[in-house]
């Protein structure tokens, strides 16, 4: 049963991040980026930068994160969490 999941994953650098976008995109998830940027006392660590990721999913919560661990090591990106979405899809009758 598809179920409506949503992650959040970080990559060091904005040209990954965007193949990945790209790539979610084609897969059919919805995808926005996020402003967070990493500071530590005011100074800017590196360029990481997040997007969330939002869509239907074949399977249950352990392996929507696996997969999208998966797929972010694919861009030198990591998954900080990953599971099911607050608003699920409607169940049909």
């Amino acid at each position: 049963m598809l179920q409506k999941m949503e992650a959040e994953l970080l990559f060091d650098h904005p040209a990954a991040r965007d193949l990945a976008v790209t790539e979610l995109k084609r897969l059919g998830y919805d995808v926005e980026l996020l402003d967070y940027i990493d500071e530590f006392e005011g100074v800017v660590l590196t360029p990481t930068v997040w997007i969330q990721v939002k869509g239907a999913y074949e399977g249950n919560d352990n392996e929507f994160f696996d997969e999208m661990a998966h797929f972010a090591e694919r861009f030198n990106g990591d998954v900080v969490e990953a599971g099911y979405a607050d608003d699920q899809l409607p169940q049909s009758a």
